[in-house]
């Protein structure tokens, strides 16, 4: 018994002294926080820098095939009596301007196809970023309150022990005690392997150590659902599509530039001689004489309906995950609400260490207040998750 005491009081100092050892060498370098790794996480990503090359390119293109509206020929034949005119008049949109914007319209919605990646690609990347933040910060957390616990175990068990040999504490009760710090040694070993995984994790972003001090994601206070949607990132592409759509449209039409595009028939009575008269005026809109005309058309009515259905989808999400962040974030704040009893009850247990107290109550209290912290983290943890979740739906970084 007294040997598993030595054992785990040896390993309790040396790990100590390489926590002093690492704090000491880590003052030493200026630690970046979460929103420093997200900025230089972005900006250095290869997907992000192509997807950010093809928007210039995009841009470059529909800036060269800017137009005016694409002008168009009329032509009209009058056949007149005496009082009577009619008229037969024939547009015809000409071919170089119309199919130049429908090329520029193409190039628009490239463009704005390749923006919405560009974001969607941001926010996803800050929201992994963030994550790891969140989950370094709370192994870390975990892993101190787990050595915390370890050395209140193993603090106990010697108390114990002590108690034992002049015959104030049973056998079962050292045997308890040993228990006790064993598991707390293994929860500890347990939570630094996590550390460890979560430091990994993180190598991948930064080589630099982190200040992990504040939160690494702060929800938007107020959120209208309906005006968030139009940022979301499947929206954004849903629009790039219906941009696409209509250009190609636009392309199918302008193929068919000799096909006349509407007719206007006109009759004028005259009614003396001072010419004063009746107009009468009618015209038609002349559909394009081929199937691919319709079934352009009919694409672009699937993406203005996929448009509609990624809007509507948007919004759901975004008002769940909004009402999701909120309920964490009241359920860390109830349970900070409780701070300083916390404060007092540790404050207690030092004091009553060093009184003499029984060292199972000590135990006992220590115990349960490392573990309602440990709550607490993991409370916090999850809040920073739904909040991440929220802020990549909104397309923030």
């Amino acid at each position: 018994m007294a040997t598993n005491s030595a054992s785990i009081g040896s390993k309790l100092r040396r790990r100590l002294v390489w926590s002093l050892l690492l704090a000491v060498l880590g003052a030493r370098v200026d630690a970046a926080d979460c929103d420093s790794v997200v900025a230089a996480a972005v900006a250095e990503d290869p997907a992000i820098r192509a997807a950010q090359a093809a928007v210039s390119e995009a841009r470059a293109g529909a800036s060269a095939l800017r137009w005016l509206d694409p002008p168009e020929v009329r032509l009209r034949s009058d056949a007149a009596t005496r009082n009577d005119q009619a008229r037969l008049g024939v547009r015809w949109p000409l071919p170089g301007p119309g199919v130049a914007s429908a090329s520029a319209q193409a190039a628009q919605a490239r463009e704005a196809m390749a923006l919405a990646e560009v974001d969607a690609l941001a926010a996803r990347t800050a929201a992994a970023v963030r994550a790891d933040c969140a989950e370094l910060r709370h192994a870390r957390e975990q892993r101190e309150l787990s050595e915390h616990l370890m050395t209140a175990a193993a603090r106990h068990s010697q108390a114990v022990q002590t108690r034992t040999s002049a015959g104030i504490s049973t056998a079962l009760a050292e045997e308890h005690a040993l228990l006790d710090a064993a598991e707390a040694q293994e929860q500890a070993l347990q939570a630094r392997a996590r550390e460890d995984a979560a430091v990994t994790a993180m190598r991948r972003w930064t080589a630099e150590p982190l200040a992990l001090d504040r939160h690494v994601c702060i929800a938007p206070a107020e959120i209208n659902a309906e005006d968030a949607a139009g940022r979301h990132p499947s929206v954004r592409l849903a629009r790039a599509a219906v941009l696409a759509a209509e250009s190609e449209d636009l392309a199918v039409q302008r193929r068919h530039w000799l096909w006349p595009s509407f007719v206007q028939v006109s009759w004028v009575r005259e009614l003396s001689e001072r010419h004063d008269g009746v107009l009468v005026e009618t015209g038609v809109k002349l559909p394009l004489p081929d199937k691919e005309t319709a079934a352009s058309a009919a694409r672009l009515d699937t993406r203005r309906f996929e448009l509609q259905a990624a809007e509507r989808r948007a919004e759901a999400e975004i008002t769940a995950a909004a009402a999701a962040a909120g309920e964490a974030a009241a359920a860390v704040n109830r349970m900070e609400a409780g701070a300083d009893s916390l404060a007092r009850a540790q404050a207690l247990v030092g004091s009553g260490t060093e009184a003499g107290a029984d060292p199972q109550e000590l135990w006992r209290l220590d115990r349960r207040l490392a573990e309602r912290r440990q709550r607490l983290s993991t409370a916090r943890y999850q809040a920073e998750l739904k909040c991440i979740e929220l802020r990549r739906m909104l397309g923030q970084r």
